[in-house]
């Protein structure tokens, strides 16, 4: 998922920003498609390459208008069970019995959506009670991030230190994001 800079024109900094991630990722023969959402400067890039080295690639070129990469590690059809679901698998393959979380979601934090509390909620008890793991806030962990966009939703179970990685060091981590893995990408490019 990555969001555009903020600005007064919208639709000229989405085009430009989908111009940029075209551009850059077409060099590296990548397959890739690009699904706009709801949100005014968000869309949904589904690439065919790893996606580590995309955002490498990205964090390399000089752009205008890109502002954040969030890699994602599945892509469920927003339901609330479907969602759980996912969750709750990613959950018990990368963590253990324990481990403390927090849930995040960029797109709620930037005011684009409503947090779900219902949501969050299930999310935590399921994960506390079935699964016993513990919700820490301030020092997790494990960062669990849901991305709401509309019929669609990206879930991603990712290691604190990997979501907090800055992209200069992202190589070190590459092995991890083979299936499983994703990293919140901070520090696009901020013109």
């Amino acid at each position: 998922m990555v969001t555009f800079k903020a600005d007064e024109n919208f639709e000229e900094v989405a085009e430009l920003g989908i111009e940029e991630i075209v551009g850059v990722l077409e060099k590296e023969d990548a397959s890739i498609y690009v699904k706009e959402s709801e949100f005014p400067g968000v869309v949904m890039v589904e690439l065919k390459m790893d996606p580590v080295y995309a955002a490498i690639k990205l964090k390399q070129a000089s752009t205008r208008a890109l502002s954040q990469v969030m890699l994602i590690n599945e892509v469920v059809r927003t339901s609330l069970d479907l969602i759980l679901e996912e969750v709750l698998e990613l959950a018990e393959i990368r963590m253990e019995e324990g481990d403390s979380f927090s849930l995040k979601s960029g797109l709620v934090e930037e005011h684009y959506v409503e947090p779900e509390k219902e949501l969050f909620e299930v999310i935590t008890q399921r994960l506390t009670q079935q699964l016993n793991f513990r919700c820490d806030d301030l020092n997790p962990e494990w960062v669990i991030q849901i991305e709401m966009m509309s019929e669609n939703t990206g879930v991603s179970v990712l290691d604190y230190n990997q979501f907090k990685v800055d992209l200069n060091n992202l190589e070190e981590f590459k092995g991890d994001f083979h299936d499983l893995g994703t990293i919140k990408v901070e520090g696009m490019n901020k013109l």
